[in-house]
């Protein structure tokens, strides 16, 4: 993901503000689009993020970029005319991080893996058993077996959303 050294500099900051409402940033994006700069925040909460807290989260970091523009501080590609985006990443939202897969042990994944010959790409449909700095094991949902990858042959990984 692209972050400029304008969003850099003020990541801690916008970390402090999301932790300090009881959050964590699950990606900080950046990009330039439609003649101006969009920042977006995906944030999320153990008990599931509001509206109300994403126009919290938004208020105050559009606070922090305003002022660190009014104080010199040189946020040139998050001055003028941008965009600030704060939302939820959503339940189906991929899994990247062993953090990530370790808050959804017992969960249906659908999920993509290099396959063991070279160039092979593996789908499958699993329950999430365990997640490690070690491995991660899957109960295959087909035959009930157990398989064990390691986080590096994961390409991408989403919960099954219940219908």
């Amino acid at each position: 993901m692209l972050v400029p050294e304008d969003v850099r500099k003020i990541e801690p900051e916008i970390r402090a503000i999301v932790e300090g409402l009881g959050g964590e940033i699950v990606a900080l994006e950046y990009r330039r689009g439609g003649g101006r700069t969009v920042l977006t925040v995906l944030a999320d909460k153990p008990t599931g993020i509001t509206l109300d807290d994403c126009g919290e989260i938004s208020r105050r970091i559009g606070l922090l970029i305003d002022e660190s523009n009014g104080k010199g501080e040189g946020l040139p590609s998050l001055s003028g005319s941008y965009l600030l985006e704060v939302s939820s990443p959503g339940a189906d939202r991929p899994l990247k991080s062993l953090r990530d897969f370790e808050k959804a042990i017992g969960k249906t994944l659908d999920v993509q893996a290099k396959g063991a010959e070279p160039g092979r790409i593996w789908t499958f449909r699993a329950t999430l058993e365990n997640a490690s700095a070690d491995g991660l094991v899957f109960r295959m949902t087909k035959d009930g077996s157990l398989e064990s990858l390691a986080l590096e042959r994961i390409l991408r990984a989403a919960p099954v959303l219940p219908f």
